[in-house]
């Protein structure tokens, strides 16, 4: 079977959907990942239908148009948001803007990280709950201790504290007009809830972020000899940062690695509605929340799971305490069943099972269509040459893939699944990677 799953944001998804690739492989399936061109080959015919996983079904009309031409070529089309909409203050309003009736119905199956988004999702889409299933996700999967062997260690950074950001309205990479845009050609001002609520959400998510660059000046001058990481969200503007933020040795400004990598190499994660802060809890970091005001559009969620810390005076005292070894204290027993019951068990499933198990009931009697790379390469070999002349610009979110990068994360995937030693990669374009077995049958 044909498998093509969409990664939107490597450094977030792709670790987490390339372990999926690899166990759906591992059981004769012809598995592509890749950035929304890879599905555009499968619209234009360049390679042969099969089972889609998308990273949401948000109703816009070029996602809809790409739907409903994959439906057109008979493709078995399922759907896991990355967003997940676990941290959100206002569940139905995130699924709204997430899904609509008007994609949903091109979907076979759509699945869920937990009870949580489960249940508010068939609240609202009743007549297409049979379409939803609770699998999780498997870069969630990916917090297990037993994956602790595809962090990298930061061997140039040590012993810092990580600023986890999550400013991508604030601090965008898009200027606020293309944003407006993108929401008022995608009708989602039509809604006028939804309008009220952009327009608040924007100016606190604005006046949250001017919190933090004064916090984080204050920091760098009073611990000089702490060294200070902001990690930016994939969708911010790094040059932002640095033009907001004091030019000090000790802060460095880098959305390098992958944000698990940072976390799990820090003495300390700061935070105000990211999941950064969720997964620094759930690897057994010290953790604060800083929260200098209070608004009904904070992500009140994953705030629990941290030291809540309103100013300076509050923040300096906690960071000497734990600077000299100290841990914070935050009730940990009672957090991590909150947890569990909306992440699922990390620590005991294995989501992917659940995923796979799904698209095979899809795929029973689906006559498989294989691909054909020759054609392909060739013209990938025409467009390499292509770029020598006028160069494509790079996807922020997407970076071209790296062959060590992804070795990397197969030889280690290899040590800890076993039945996996069959398996091989091939990247067969800048952001489209293959998964297969060896000596796999065309």
């Amino acid at each position: 079977m044909n498998i093509y799953i969409h990664v939107e944001v490597k450094t977030r998804d792709l670790p987490g959907r390339l372990l999926l690739a690899m166990y759906s492989a591992q059981q004769g399936n012809d598995v592509y990942l890749g950035d929304e061109g890879l599905l555009r080959l499968v619209e234009n015919g360049y390679l042969k239908p099969g089972i889609i996983l998308e990273k949401s079904l948000a109703p816009t009309k070029s996602r809809l148009s790409l739907l409903k031409n994959l439906k057109k070529k008979k493709c078995i089309i399922t759907s896991i948001d990355e967003e997940g909409g676990l941290l959100s203050h206002d569940i139905k309003r995130f699924l709204k803007s997430r899904m609509s009736k008007k994609s949903i119905v091109y979907a076979k199956k759509v699945f869920f990280w937990g009870n949580y988004d489960y249940k508010n999702a068939c609240k609202i889409f009743k007549k297409e709950k049979q379409k939803f299933v609770i699998t999780g996700n498997p870069r969630i999967q990916l917090w297990n201790k037993k994956y602790k062997k595809t962090i990298n260690k930061i061997k140039k950074v040590k012993k810092y504290i990580l600023i986890s950001s999550n400013f991508k309205i604030g601090n965008s990479k898009k200027d606020f007009s293309e944003i407006y845009k993108y929401h008022l050609e995608n009708s989602y001002f039509d809604d006028i809830n939804y309008k009220n609520w952009f327009k608040n959400y924007y100016s606190y998510s604005f006046t949250l972020f001017m919190e933090f660059i004064s916090l984080i000046n204050t920091l760098v001058e009073v611990f000089p000899k702490v060294k200070f990481v902001v990690r930016p969200h994939p969708s911010e503007s790094v040059n932002s940062w640095k033009n907001y933020l004091l030019k000090k040795n000790n802060l460095l400004i880098s959305n390098k690695y992958n944000h698990s990598d940072w976390i799990e190499n820090a003495s300390l994660i700061i935070h105000n509605g990211c999941t950064g802060g969720v997964e620094a809890f759930a690897r057994k970091k010290n953790v604060i929340c800083y929260k200098p005001f209070k608004s009904k559009f904070e992500f009140s969620f994953p705030n629990k799971f941290g030291l809540t810390l309103k100013n300076d005076k509050e923040m300096i005292r906690s960071i000497k305490k734990i600077v000299s070894g100290k841990k914070v204290n935050i009730g940990r027993s009672i957090l991590y069943k909150q947890l569990v019951a909306r992440f699922n068990n990390f620590e005991k499933k294995v989501f992917c099972n659940k995923i796979i198990y799904e698209w095979n009931g899809l795929s029973k009697n689906y006559k498989t269509q294989n691909n054909y790379l020759k054609i392909f390469k060739l013209k990938k070999i025409v467009k390499k040459f292509k770029d020598t002349i006028i160069p494509s610009k790079e996807s922020h979110k997407f970076p071209d893939l790296n062959k060590s990068e992804i070795n990397n994360y197969f030889s280690i995937y290899k040590s800890i699944h076993k039945e996996f030693k069959d398996l091989e990669f091939e990247i067969i374009d800048k952001r489209i990677l293959r998964v297969k077995k060896i000596n796999y049958k065309i």
